[in-house]
Parts: C-alpha cells; structure tokens; sequence
C-alpha cells in the first residue's frame, strides 16, 4: 500500500482548519452581524468546499477510517453517537436560546425561506444536507 504524502496532508489539514474557523466565523455573523453578514447566504457553498477538503484528504492517501467510516460498527462507536445526539439535543433545548437571549436576537433562518412552499426547493436542500451529514 502507497504510504500518504505527509507533507501535502499537513498542508490541506492546516487549509481544512483554517476554513472551518472561517465557517464558524461566518455562521456566528448570522446571528450577530458584522463585516462578514454579506457572505453569510454562500455557507453552503462553504459546505461542499469542506467536503472537497476531505475528499482531498482521501486522495492524499489518509484512510477513510480515520474520518470513522469502518466496516463494522462497534458498540463504543454507537454509545458514543448516542451521548452525541443527546448533548446536541440537550444544547438545543437548553443552552442554544438561553444565548439567543443574552444576544437579544434569534437565529436568522431568512436564507431558508425559499424552501417554504417549494418541494423541489425542500428536495434539494435535503439532498445537500444528507450528503455533508455524511461527511460530517
């Protein structure tokens, strides 16, 4: 088996992380507005850039079990995607409006409001979630 090119894994890692700041940069500028508010309606864009990263990353020679694609499930990997549903659900029951409410504004979801009364609009955007879940 050819071994990774070491060097040029480094680099899309440290291209990966650097984008994923940026990402968080931009999603927390839709809920508080700053000079980064404009870019906020290309986060999917975003999106599949990251999911680029990682196919890079795969190409590089990185094996995909190292993002946790095994062949067999094991029980540690499903008690731990369980307790990571739970704290996902509990943070958004609990903590998530209790920071919408020290920041005195909602979520802004008006990047969405093509879908409302549009199938094929819901149809798509649940293709493109599906397929980034996949690879989140």
């Amino acid at each position: 088996m050819e071994q990774p090119k070491i060097k040029h894994i480094g680099w899309l890692v440290i291209g990966l992380s650097c984008w994923l700041l940026f990402m968080g940069a931009l999603r927390l500028s839709s809920v508080h507005p700053n000079i980064l508010t404009p870019l906020t309606e290309y986060a999917t864009i975003g999106y599949v850039i990251t999911v680029v990263f990682t196919i890079f990353l795969v190409r590089a020679g990185l094996p995909l079990n190292r993002y946790g694609f095994g062949l067999r499930p094991n029980l540690r990997q499903l008690i731990l995607t369980i307790a990571a549903i739970l704290i996902l659900r509990v943070y958004a029951f609990t903590i998530n409006p209790l920071i919408e409410e020290l920041i005195g504004s909602p979520r802004n979801l008006e990047r969405f409001s093509d879908v409302e009364g549009s199938a094929s609009s819901l149809i798509v955007l649940l293709i493109i979630n599906w397929t980034l879940a996949a690879f989140g």
